[in-house]
């Protein structure tokens, strides 16, 4: 008997789910650290005032830190209850603006922006519209700059656990194996092969994070994988989940990598 083939995803779709959740990602989703912030602004020497695109902003956790220093800046953000959430948190920043659409059916600005950037979300933008639209949108010098947090294999007892809460009550959730070294250099590939951008500086930003057992399942339940599963295997699971950090004291700490991208408008 031949083996049925998992459904292709729609990625568009799949993107959107955060819609769904937009309280829930803006109260447990983590920040960046602010070394990486500083490392972006100094590398990319961003003038005070420059003018930024954010791409797939979501409620603002990576906006915030510029929006402080007093940057001008675009946020691109196909979905509209995150796009309401993160205005009425920026209000009073006259310097900050959004617009409600994918990268790739905005319109698009011709050598307007000294940096673009995107914060764990340019794996859902069409790199083929999207490395040509970003260069176009750049200045003469200008800077790309995306991140990810990624996290770190832990092999301690409270992430075995967890593991097995995974093998046992949503199996349909694959752990990703790739080691962080090898899909950083899939993306950094993938960034010099659009031939828009020069050599590609990588940085690496290690930290953590701790969490309780409530703000961990809410930070669960904002990843798309999660929101893809039904209810009743989703409620065995988060329960699970529970009990694992309740024997282990009610805490989890997990580490993160903020891995930083950047490079040059060719």
């Amino acid at each position: 008997m031949e083996s049925k083939q998992p459904e292709p995803i729609d990625w568009k779709v799949e993107s959107q789910r955060f819609d769904t959740v937009p309280e829930a990602y803006d109260a447990f989703r983590p920040e960046y650290p602010e070394i990486l912030v500083q490392t972006l602004i100094t590398r990319a020497a961003l003038p005070p005032r420059g003018n930024i695109l954010e791409i797939g902003s979501g409620t603002g956790k990576a906006t915030a830190p510029f929006a402080r220093r007093g940057y001008t800046l675009l946020c691109v953000e196909p979905g509209a209850r995150l796009v309401a959430l993160a205005a009425k948190k920026f209000i009073g920043y006259s310097r900050v603006a959004f617009a409600n659409s994918t990268f790739e059916d905005w319109p698009g600005e011709e050598g307007s922006y000294d940096l673009v950037l995107s914060a764990q979300s340019f794996h859902w933008v069409d790199k083929t519209t999207g490395f040509p639209k970003i260069a176009q949108a750049l200045k003469p010098g200008g800077w790309l700059a995306v991140y990810w947090n990624m996290q770190p294999e832990d092999t301690s007892p409270i992430w075995r656990d967890l593991d097995q809460v995974y093998r046992e009550r949503m199996p349909s959730l694959k752990k990703n194996n790739q080691p962080i070294e090898e899909q950083i250099a899939e993306r950094v590939k993938e960034i010099e092969v659009s031939g828009c951008f020069g050599p590609v500086d990588v940085h690496r930003f290690p930290w953590q994070k701790t969490y309780t057992v409530e703000q961990y399942l809410g930070l669960l339940g904002t990843y798309s994988d999660h929101l893809r599963q039904g209810t009743a295997a989703s409620t065995a699971f988060y329960a699970g989940v529970a009990g694992v950090i309740n024997r282990y004291g009610g805490m989890i700490n997990k580490k993160y990598i903020a891995v930083l991208y950047m490079a040059q408008k060719a």
